[in-house]
C-alpha cells in the first residue's frame, strides 16, 4: 500500500516534469492508438478543408484515412495483418509528418 502510494507520487511528478510518466513504456502500442482517432478526425477534417489545403496535402491526409482503414479493419493484436498495417500507418505518418503541421 505505501509502495503503491510512492510510485503514484513518483509518476505524479514525472508527469509534471517530463509530460509523461514511466508507465507509458510498458505500453507503447496502446497509445499509439489512441492517436488514430485524432489523426483520423484531423485528417477528415483538412480533406473537408480542401479549399485551404495543397493537393499534396489532401494527398497525404486521404492516404492516411486508407491506412487507418486497413488498420481498422484488423482485429486489435489478434491478426499479424494488424501488425503489418499499424507498421505501414506509423511509418507512412512519420514520412509526411510536415504535412500534419497546422
Amino acid at each position: 500500500m505505501i509502495k503503491d502510494m510512492l510510485l503514484e507520487i513518483k509518476w505524479a511528478y514525472q508527469r509534471v516534469r517530463y509530460g509523461y510518466d514511466d508507465r507509458i513504456k510498458w505500453s507503447f502500442d496502446e497509445y499509439f492508438l489512441s492517436l488514430v482517432k485524432p489523426i483520423k478526425e484531423f485528417c477528415q477534417d483538412m480533406i473537408k478543408n480542401k479549399d485551404s489545403q495543397s493537393e499534396e496535402r489532401i494527398k497525404v491526409f486521404s492516404e492516411t484515412l486508407i491506412l487507418i482503414e486497413k488498420l481498422e479493419a484488423t482485429e486489435y493484436f489478434m491478426e499479424k495483418s494488424f501488425y503489418v498495417n499499424s507498421k505501414k500507418l506509423w511509418k507512412y505518418v512519420a514520412k509526411n509528418m510536415f504535412y500534419y503541421w497546422n
